[in-house]
């Protein structure tokens, strides 16, 4: 069972490109796919899971060590970590090891042999905490993925949880994650129209996310405040790769901006891409000339 709380883990994580997710210093972790996750609902008995691959390089964690594997909520900037935070059911969180180099690239069995076999966890939406068979916790209803626009005006996240687990002392001594971005929004009030036009597009739930390491706020153009920053993502918009807009996303992830249709025959289309610069969301709208 992995532990998580922004006590712990939302002074660490650092923003970096999509491709590798989140990282602290020393413990990366990086779960591919990162971005626009639908997941199972967690009331449902029938859909199909949606998984995603974790991983760590060599040298994140201290060779062969035990380490929990999990859905959680990040739980509200300062709140002391709880097991309650995260997806516990059975069959749900990975136990496994690290590699002797200090890498997680793979599941080990019961007598710690390798199998080869990648480390893939279940994403599942709604409320998904329960208590730790393992290290216990409250019962959290609050820990909600893809977390509520409240949870999001604030900067709290869902992740994955890789946690280093000392069962002689039942204590976390390592502890990261890589947050997961759930589906973003992207429209336009006016999809149809003449061109050599502006029309507004707006996006929602795009990255924000709450730090309080000064490294993390400074790699993401922010400043601590009162102990914290509120890293709220630039969104950059494209038509063909070529860059028509920007703009920054507001305390749930959201943000309204303008752009130019420039002149297009009756009939044709016109897209723009949105892609968040630090989450790697991406959402398409297109724009179709009526006149």
């Amino acid at each position: 069972m992995a532990v998580c709380g922004a006590t712990m883990l939302g002074a660490t994580l650092m923003m970096v490109s999509p491709a590798t997710a989140d990282q602290n210093v020393l413990h990366t972790v990086n779960i591919s796919p990162a971005t626009n996750q639908v997941g199972c609902a967690v009331t449902s008995g029938s859909c199909t899971p949606h998984y995603v691959t974790v991983s760590s390089p060599p040298d994140s964690w201290p060779a062969n060590a035990t380490v929990a594997v999990a859905e959680c909520n990040f739980g509200g900037f300062g709140d002391a970590p709880d097991p309650g935070l995260c997806d516990n059911r059975a069959g749900h969180p990975v136990f496994t090891k690290t590699d002797p180099d200090g890498g997680l690239t793979q599941l080990y069995d019961a007598n710690g042999d390798p199998t080869g076999a990648p480390i893939k966890i279940q994403v599942v939406t709604g409320a998904i905490g329960v208590p730790s068979p393992v290290l216990g916790g409250t019962d959290r209803p609050d820990a909600i993925c893809a977390p509520p626009d409240s949870q999001r005006n604030v900067g709290r996240q869902c992740g994955i949880v890789v946690a280093q687990v000392n069962f002689a002392t039942g204590t976390i001594d390592h502890l990261s994650a890589a947050a997961l971005w759930f589906k973003a929004i992207m429209t336009t009030p006016t999809p149809s129209g003449a061109s050599n036009v502006d029309i507004t597009v707006k996006g929602d739930h795009f990255g924000t996310l709450k730090s309080g390491d000064p490294i993390v706020c400074a790699a993401n153009g922010m400043v601590l405040s009162g102990g914290s920053c509120l890293i709220q993502e630039g969104v950059r918009l494209t038509h063909d790769g070529r860059l028509i807009g920007a703009a920054i996303a507001a305390g749930h992830g959201n943000w309204t901006t303008t752009v130019h249709i420039p002149p297009r025959t009756v009939g044709s289309t016109y897209r723009i891409d949105a892609r968040g610069i630090v989450s790697g969301l991406t959402r398409p709208v297109t724009y179709t000339v009526t006149s």
